[in-house]
Formats: C-alpha cells, sequence, structure tokens
C-alpha cells in the first residue's frame, strides 16, 4: 500500500511526530485504520526497535481512527500476528469482554497463541480440525496457557483416519476440564498406548477415578487422564463400543 509505505519512509527518515506526517484532522482519522496497521506491519518487518519507540503515537493513532474495541484490535493482529505491540491491547480488551476465549481455525490458533501472554481467560475452548492447525503455533499456544482448556479435535471432511499424536503431545503438564475425540476411528488397542504416553507426558483431565477411556452419547470418545493409573493398564471401550460410537456421530452429524 503506497500511502503506508509513505509513512514508513517518513518516519524512518526521522521527519516529525506521526500526527505531522498523516496531516489529519480528527475526522478524518478513520480513513486511516488501514493504513496504519500496515504501518505497524511495515516498521515490524524493517526496524521493530523504531516501533517500538514510536508505539505510544501509533497506539494513540490508531484509537484515533476507531480501533477501541477487541475485534478491531484483532483485526489489527491477524494483519500482523508477530507484533507485540498489537497483541497486548487486544488481549487486554478480549478479556474484558469475554472470560471465555473460542478457538476453531488456525488463524484463531496464531491470534490466541499471540494474546495470550499478556492476559489469561478463564476457560480457552478449542474445537478445530486437526488438519487446520499450524504445529508451530500450536505448540505456541500450549506452552503460552496457564489455565484450563477444552479441546474437541475433530475429523477432516474426508474422514481419513489420522492419529494426531504430534499434536497432543505438544501438551506437556497440561490440565484439561476434558479431552474427547469426536468421531474418533481409533482402535481399542491403539487407546492405551495414546493415554501412557499422554499420562507420561503429564496431561491431565478432570474427572474421578483413574486414567480410562468412555464413550458417551453423541459418539464422543472421552480421555480421561488422571494421576491414578489401574495395574492392568487403562481401561478402555471394545472395538464394537467404538464402532458403535462412530457410527452414532456419523448419524447426527448427518441430520
Amino acid at each position: 500500500m503506497f500511502a503506508a509505505e509513505f509513512i514508513v519512509q517518513r518516519i524512518l527518515e526521522g521527519k516529525g511526530t506521526l500526527k505531522n506526517i498523516l496531516e489529519a484532522e480528527p475526522k478524518e482519522m478513520s480513513s486511516l485504520r488501514e493504513v496504519l496497521q500496515y504501518v505497524v506491519q511495515g516498521l515490524s518487518r524493517c526496524k521493530p526497535r523504531l516501533l517500538e519507540r514510536r508505539w505510544p503515537e501509533l497506539e494513540q493513532a490508531l484509537r484515533d481512527a476507531g480501533v477501541v474495541s477487541a475485534a478491531d484490535w484483532e483485526e489489527c493482529l491477524r494483519i500482523c500476528p508477530d507484533v507485540e505491540q498489537l497483541a497486548k491491547p487486544a488481549a487486554l480488551s478480549k478479556l474484558k469482554e469475554d472470560k471465555t476465549w473460542r478457538v476453531e481455525t488456525g488463524r484463531d490458533v496464531a491470534l490466541v497463541a499471540a494474546m495470550l501472554p499478556y492476559a489469561q481467560p478463564d476457560l480457552l475452548e478449542v474445537k478445530i480440525k486437526p488438519d487446520d492447525l499450524s504445529k508451530r503455533r500450536w505448540a505456541e499456544l500450549v506452552q503460552r496457557r496457564d489455565g484450563r482448556v477444552r479441546l474437541e479435535l475433530q475429523n477432516p471432511a474426508d474422514d481419513k483416519y489420522k492419529s494426531n499424536e504430534d499434536l497432543l503431545l505438544p501438551m506437556l503438564g497440561t490440565r484439561f476440564a476434558w479431552l474427547s475425540l469426536r468421531g474418533s476411528r481409533l482402535r481399542a488397542e491403539e487407546l492405551p498406548s495414546l493415554l501412557l504416553q499422554l499420562h507420561g507426558a503429564g496431561v491431565r483431565t478432570g474427572g474421578g477415578g483413574s486414567t480410562r477411556t468412555v464413550v458417551y452419547g453423541e459418539g464422543d470418545v472421552y480421555l480421561y487422564i488422571r494421576d491414578d493409573m489401574h495395574p492392568g493398564g487403562p481401561a478402555v471401550p471394545s472395538d464394537a463400543e467404538l464402532q458403535a460410537a462412530y457410527h452414532r456421530y456419523q448419524r447426527l452429524r448427518g441430520q
């Protein structure tokens, strides 16, 4: 964007304050909102230290341009997902508006991962298809989360089986309210190994009793990972029960 490049160049040349560079009346600031977002992006790429130094006036300019709500700051952060200066106001605004944060797309993962160092919601709900996840961003989100996570990994549209252990194992030391596999195609013989790996990695969930797998009404396979482990290994449903659960899931999804 030419206008943003021009402003970035003027800032790099030290041509006065941002207000003087913009030469905009208060009523005109809203028209510069997108331009300012790309100014932040440009500075973050070429001179991150200069961005840090000029951030107070850039932040005020963004606010004057109408960036006020959590959605406004998140829009800016989507354009510049690695800019810490945007992540903080986005996180604080979002927490003020909602104590439960929801993650449903890969872009949400990047957004929330960027915000978590600055604010922690009461509950983080993740309901997503594994194929939508960036492993790097997912690992960042898991490492930065301090609190409850509700995770639901959904099968991709083609229903091809994928174990997704590479997405589950980064959750070292994580405690979940509950952990379910919706539409799971895991076999009974595969579940103990998964439970043991997660247990050994420090993953824990709510619920009483020992580590086990339980099938519930809508076809969800719930993983209860507790400190206690049965001497004979974790209890798991039979293949027949898992197959019936998958068929229930398929029927409900087709409704």
